[in-house]
């Protein structure tokens, strides 16, 4: 009696290498399953037959551990460096504290020593628009300049002066004027001075410079 020939199983995985690390305890699953169907056939399995469920294991092993691996070394993350970015004004915990130190304040007649008229002229410019700064010129939005240091504050001839500024005694010498440039709504609060002021010590000590040449 001739023998039987083994009913074929198709043996699918099911499994797409995308999710292999997912799904490969399934395929092992349905490897079993595919043993155990044999056996309740009561049909023995040659060596081929065997050679072919040991090879799909292996194989599936294989591509298991080396899709791991690979993900392993494209995805490792690395530890961020603490100094790639420093933020100012944070300080670290646990981080000794630096008492910031504070510039000098020099005196505004000791840096007229240094100061240059040339830069003055430059620095004048941004108020070319509000004041006239040439001999017997006429007042704009702001007083004429023509020799106003040491001349008495709001004291501008047919100028309509704010309280802020009419209320004030005192003359334009260079500490007055170096306070009322670096902040004139600080200086004369209520001016309707518009201007926000000079930041830069440097640029109103040679802007004093250049209005202390401006006299006969």
């Amino acid at each position: 009696m001739a023998r039987r020939k083994p009913n074929s199983v198709n043996l699918r995985l099911g499994v797409s290498l995308p999710n292999l690390c997912d799904a490969t305890p399934q395929a092992f699953r349905r490897i079993t399953e595919y043993v155990a169907i044999n056996q309740a056939l009561g049909e023995r399995m040659d060596s081929f037959e065997l050679n072919k469920i040991a090879g799909a294991i292996l194989f599936t092993l294989l591509v298991y551990l080396g899709v791991q691996n690979l993900g392993d070394v494209l995805f490792s993350p690395k530890p961020a460096n603490p100094n790639a970015y420093i933020v100012e004004g944070v300080v670290e915990e646990g981080a000794p504290v630096v008492a910031s130190v504070a510039e000098p304040v020099v005196p505004i007649s000791e840096l007229l020593q240094t100061a240059s008229i040339e830069k003055g002229v430059k620095v004048a410019k941004k108020c070319v628009s509000c004041h006239s700064f040439d001999i017997g010129g006429a007042n704009k939005i702001g007083p004429a300049l023509w020799g106003i240091v040491d001349r008495d504050i709001a004291a501008s001839t047919g100028f309509n002066y704010s309280s802020a500024l009419s209320g004030k005694d005192g003359i334009w010498d260079y500490e007055a004027l170096n306070g009322f440039l670096e902040n004139p709504k600080k200086y004369a609060t209520g001016t309707n001075m518009a201007f926000a002021g000079l930041r830069k010590v440097k640029d109103r000590a040679n802007i004093i410079a250049y209005l202390d040449s401006l006299k006969d």
